[in-house]
């Protein structure tokens, strides 16, 4: 019987947030190439990052943590994040649950934010549209300033844009 396979920690410069430099996700090692890896968190800031990408590795920095370099082949998911502000975030989150299979939408919770990862056989903007269905349903409806949801995120080849540049 194999053992599990340990994850690494790797990181990506964010672009276009600017009170965020970096930030950290686990991925799985490529037995194939040692200086590979496949992302398993859903990126909240990384806009050019997606769950299930096989990642280009850099050398550890003193904790350990690998940058991501480049992105070797993309898994075909993009991802959105929501804003949720004071609203029941756990509550959207069930109920986007409850509509799609859990390996067509992964869903990364944080303070007031959830970055959701839509597999490429569904079409994103029909979880876009389940999202704003349900703020439209929530009983007071929200300020319109009260969420918010992002551009959809894809992956491309090629390099994550080292350093950062900012728009």
């Amino acid at each position: 019987m194999r053992g599990e396979q340990p994850t690494l920690t790797v990181s990506a410069i964010v672009r276009h947030v600017p009170f965020c430099s970096g930030e950290t996700m686990q991925a799985l090692p490529d037995p194939a190439d040692p200086n590979q890896a496949v992302i398993q968190n859903v990126p909240f800031f990384v806009d050019s990052l997606n769950f299930g990408d096989l990642v280009r590795l850099g050398p550890a920095d003193e904790m350990g943590i690998r940058p991501v370099e480049e992105i070797v082949t993309p898994s075909g998911c993009v991802h959105f994040t929501v804003l949720t502000g004071e609203l029941p975030q756990a509550d959207l989150v069930a109920y986007l649950s409850d509509l799609f299979h859990p390996y067509a939408v992964r869903i990364e919770s944080g303070e007031s934010l959830l970055a959701v990862s839509v597999h490429p056989d569904l079409e994103p903007e029909e979880v876009v549209y389940c999202v704003f269905d349900w703020f439209e349903d929530l009983e007071p409806p929200p300020a319109e300033d009260a969420f918010g949801v992002s551009p959809l995120f894809e992956s491309e080849v090629g390099p994550l844009g080292y350093p950062p540049t900012f728009p």
